[in-house]
């Protein structure tokens, strides 16, 4: 079996109202140079000491979700082959999880509660294969 080898990726971090509001991720090379040379106001707001920027080796993910609703019926959703950045050796996995594998859940219900149940189906790390993540229980 091969696997695709990781992606690297980045992400910008900034200041939101008092929160650290993430923005991406996007593919690196040369995806980013591009991305970078279009848009000369990030580029510009990367430098301020205030923003962060990090690199990370990215991985292809299929994802089984079940949506569950306080007022709605449950809606499966699948998520086919999407680049995410790698769980980090030193890394803890739920905030990993809760940062790129929670923005998948959901089907637009914003009213009452709701419970997302997530499983990697597939993966170019065929150690990410068969975990689960739940949300909001």
């Amino acid at each position: 079996m091969t696997t695709t080898p990781p992606r690297p990726w980045f992400v910008f971090l900034f200041p939101n109202e008092g929160d650290w509001q993430r923005w991406g991720p996007f593919p690196a090379q040369p995806e980013a140079e591009a991305f970078m040379a279009a848009s000369p106001g990030v580029t510009e707001a990367a430098k301020e000491p205030h923003y962060q920027l990090f690199t990370a080796a990215g991985i292809s993910v299929s994802l089984r979700i079940e949506n569950r609703y306080e007022f709605y019926e449950t809606v499966v959703t699948e998520v086919t082959d999407e680049i995410i950045p790698a769980l980090a050796p030193d890394e803890d996995e739920q905030d990993w999880a809760q940062e790129f594998i929670y923005p998948w859940t959901g089907t637009g219900h914003t009213d009452g509660d709701s419970w997302y149940d997530v499983e990697v189906t597939t993966s170019s790390d065929p150690t990410m294969v068969g975990r689960k993540y739940d949300f909001g229980y």
